[in-house]
């Protein structure tokens, strides 16, 4: 259908104003009670607290529904208003006024770039990802060199010893039969002998429980 043919509710006229008022502008009448609407693109936000923040598409444009026009142009010429200060367009000295198909537009433009936003929103998630990975494994690779430093301690000759985050020998006790340091040669029975480091080892007594960590 022609636009021009449409009823009222479905028109809309054009409000124009400075371009740093555009935004104020549209908050400032949809809180005064008029349907008004400017189209807007998200941008990622540098202040704290804040993911998003909004920016015009259409700097100096707010469009407000045709059966708001009598009291728009009441307000615009009001010195004592409220809001911030805006005309309403003319030509020909008459209101023109627009449908869906002459917003139809900025309309994809603004859905294009809430789509545009989504998709680099879930590549920086996706990156701050990878880097907390990267993080955690220097965290661990950190953790362990310090593990692999540290000495038998009370883990001495004859002790009885449980493995610990080896998943082949977690569970498995046996007995230390030779110091090395920071590790150990521990006797499972049999001719199952392994050098394990005192960080993975934790004693214990002949019934199997735990009494003590190198």
């Amino acid at each position: 259908m022609n636009d021009a043919k449409l009823p009222v509710s479905q028109r809309w006229c054009i409000l124009r104003t400075t371009g740093p008022r555009t935004l104020p502008l549209a908050r400032s009448l949809t809180d005064g009670g008029f349907e008004v609407w400017t189209p807007t693109a998200p941008k990622l936000s540098d202040r704290a607290g804040v993911d998003r923040v909004e920016q015009p598409i259409a700097p100096t444009f707010v469009f407000a529904k045709a059966q708001h026009t009598i009291d728009l142009l009441a307000v615009s010429r009001d010195p004592a208003s409220r809001h911030p200060s805006f005309s309403v367009f003319r030509r020909l000295n008459r209101v023109p006024f627009i449908g869906p198909a002459g917003m139809a537009g900025l309309r994809d433009a603004q859905a294009t770039a809430e789509a545009e936003f989504v998709a680099l929103t879930e590549k920086q998630t996706r990156e701050e990802m990878r880097r907390e990975r990267v993080a955690q494994l220097q965290r661990d690779r950190a953790r362990r060199k310090a593990l692999r430093s540290q000495p038998l301690g009370a883990l001495g000759l004859g002790t009885w010893v449980e493995v610990q985050e080896m998943p082949a020998l977690v569970g498995l006790q046996g007995e230390i039969v030779e110091e090395r340091g920071t590790a150990a040669v521990v006797a499972f029975g049999g001719l199952l002998r392994m050098e394990i480091e005192a960080w993975r080892m934790i004693a214990v007594d002949v019934s199997g429980n735990l009494t003590c960590t190198a």
